[in-house]
C-alpha cells in the first residue's frame, strides 16, 4: 500500500521545528529528524496553531490560511443488500420537504457506480450542527428523509451505515477548502515554498482542482519534486566542498 515508504500512521504531530540543520518533528512516539519537510494538513488546522512551530509561521502564510479555511460538510452512507432503488446508477436526489419548508434540505447520490449505496450529502450550518450532536443524531436525520422518498421498508435490507464527522475531527476541523470572497488567490501563496526545504500541499493548495481528491494528489507530487530538487541539491553542495 505504501510502497517501501516507511510512512508510521496513529503519529499525530504536535511541533515542527525548522531553525536548525535538522527539522525535528515531535509525535507521541518520539522526535523525528528530516532534512526536507511537507505538511498536507487542512488550513483550518495549520491556522489554529494545533501544530507549533518554530519558528512561527510567516506572516503572508497565516493570512492566506484565514482566506481559504475548510468549511462544514458531512456525508451519512447507508449500504443495503440489494438495489432497493430502481433508479440508474449514480443517480442524484434532492430531498426538500413542501410541507414543511423549515426542514433542512440535503442530496442523495444514489447507487454510485453501481453499488447498494446511497450517500447523503448534508452542508453548511446543517453538517456542523449535526455533527456537533453526533453520530446518532446525523444519522437519524439523513434516514428519515431516505425513508419519506423512498419508503421505510427500504431499511429492511440496509446492512449497514458510516459518517463523517469531519468538523469535530480535531485532525480536519472542517471539509473541503471554500475561499472567502476577494480571497481566491490565497491558494497561490499556499502553493509558494514556506522555505527552501518546507512546502505545503493539498487541495486547498490547488488552484485549479480544489475541493477534489485530484487537487491533493497532484500538488502532492508537485510538493514531492520540489523537496526532491532541494535535497539533491543539498546533497550536490556537500560533494562539491
Amino acid at each position: 500500500r505504501y510502497a517501501d515508504l516507511p510512512v508510521e500512521l496513529s503519529t499525530p504531530v504536535s511541533e515542527i521545528d525548522t531553525s536548525g540543520a535538522n527539522i525535528l518533528l515531535e509525535t507521541p512516539r518520539g522526535t523525528v529528524r528530516a532534512r526536507s519537510l511537507i505538511v498536507t494538513v487542512s488550513t483550518n488546522v495549520l491556522a489554529s496553531g494545533a501544530i507549533r512551530f518554530t519558528p512561527g509561521l510567516p506572516a503572508r502564510l497565516i493570512s492566506a490560511l484565514e482566506g481559504v479555511p475548510t468549511g462544514h460538510a458531512n456525508k451519512v452512507a447507508f449500504h443495503f443488500r440489494r438495489d432497493v432503488f430502481g433508479l440508474p446508477d449514480t443517480s442524484y436526489v434532492n430531498f426538500m420537504d413542501e410541507r414543511n419548508p423549515a426542514r433542512p434540505a440535503c442530496s442523495f447520490q444514489v447507487r454510485p457506480f453501481s453499488t447498494n449505496l446511497a450517500i447523503a450529502y448534508l452542508g453548511g450550518d446543517l453538517a456542523e450542527n449535526l455533527d456537533r450532536a453526533g453520530e446518532a443524531e446525523m444519522t437519524a436525520f439523513a434516514r428519515e428523509a431516505l425513508g419519506d422518498m423512498f419508503g421505510t421498508d427500504i431499511f429492511k435490507e440496509l446492512e449497514g451505515t458510516a459518517v463523517t464527522s469531519w468538523t469535530t475531527d480535531p485532525h480536519m476541523m472542517g471539509a473541503y477548502s471554500c475561499a472567502r470572497p476577494g480571497h481566491a488567490k490565497s491558494r497561490a501563496v499556499l502553493a509558494e515554498p514556506v522555505s527552501e526545504r518546507f512546502f505545503l500541499a493539498g487541495e486547498a493548495v490547488s488552484a485549479d482542482w480544489f475541493s477534489t481528491v485530484q487537487g491533493a494528489h497532484v500538488t502532492g507530487i508537485e510538493a514531492a519534486e520540489k523537496a526532491a530538487a532541494y535535497l539533491a541539491g543539498a546533497v550536490a553542495a556537500v560533494r562539491q566542498r
